[in-house]
């Protein structure tokens, strides 16, 4: 006997709520296997979404990294703050320089990105990949096959984003880069927080003549400078309902 839609919603938000992690589509096909059709529990999906996002809601469903994860709002965060400080993880001015080349150049070796910054990356590689920030994608085929690097999936969920096409678009970054020119160096946390609040975008970045123009772009960059400032999305409810932002500090 097929369950009703109410208990399906039922089994699919226990699910969610245990979850630490984003679930992916065929998660919720093994759970309703010969109940429900892979358009109708796509349908689900999207109903149970609509219901969280009523305002009178605390909790939000979002496509996070290819799957679907119970967030808290993010508009109830100085509340719960009161509560809970937030859990933080830091990174260097550099380490954020560096995971945004890696983002928008990516699968990128290490000669790449030390060619854009102009200084030596490796520990900066290897704390990124501590973090879990980045990972390798495999090996160049330049002379002695040096690794490529990309960004990782835990990257995607710490910005909320569902595919890395979801990153701001080039005229987006032109953008914030003439911003930036015209304010000073302690408003560059609020710019940076604008970049991951831009609307999503398709955007190619594997056309080659699209990166040339965003290689150009970072090039032009003090080392200073990061894109990457702290994490705007709010953290899984499952186990510690806080958020975790992404702070940066100076390089020791």
């Amino acid at each position: 006997m097929k369950i009703s839609k109410d208990k399906a919603f039922s089994i699919m938000e226990s699910l969610l709520f245990m979850s630490p992690e984003p679930r992916v589509f065929s998660d919720f096909e093994t759970l309703f296997e010969g109940e429900f059709s892979a358009q109708e529990i796509k349908k689900l999906l999207e109903e149970l979404q609509n219901s969280y996002n009523k305002k009178e809601r605390g909790l939000q469903l979002e496509k996070v990294s290819k799957g679907w994860q119970l967030r808290t709002k993010t508009e109830n965060k100085q509340h719960l703050l009161k509560i809970k400080p937030p859990v933080t993880f830091r990174l260097s001015r550099p380490s954020l320089e560096t995971l945004s080349i890696i983002a928008f150049e990516q699968p990128c070796t290490k000669m790449e990105i030390d060619e854009i910054r102009g200084v030596e990356s490796g520990h900066l590689l290897r704390n990124l990949m501590e973090k879990e920030l980045i990972c390798l994608s495999g090996k160049s085929h330049l002379p002695g096959k040096p690794s490529l690097y990309k960004t990782s999936r835990k990257f995607l969920e710490a910005f909320g984003l569902e595919t890395i096409k979801d990153l701001p678009s080039q005229e987006e970054i032109e953008e914030l880069l003439s911003e930036i020119k015209t304010q000073d160096k302690e408003d560059l946390p609020s710019i940076s927080d604008k970049l991951f609040q831009t609307e999503k975008t398709t955007s190619n970045f594997k056309d080659e003549q699209e990166n040339k123009k965003i290689k150009d772009v970072l090039k032009s960059l003090p080392s200073t400078v990061e894109f990457l400032e702290r994490e705007q999305a709010p953290e899984p409810v499952s186990s510690v309902k806080r958020e975790s932002p992404i702070s940066s500090e100076p390089e020791n």
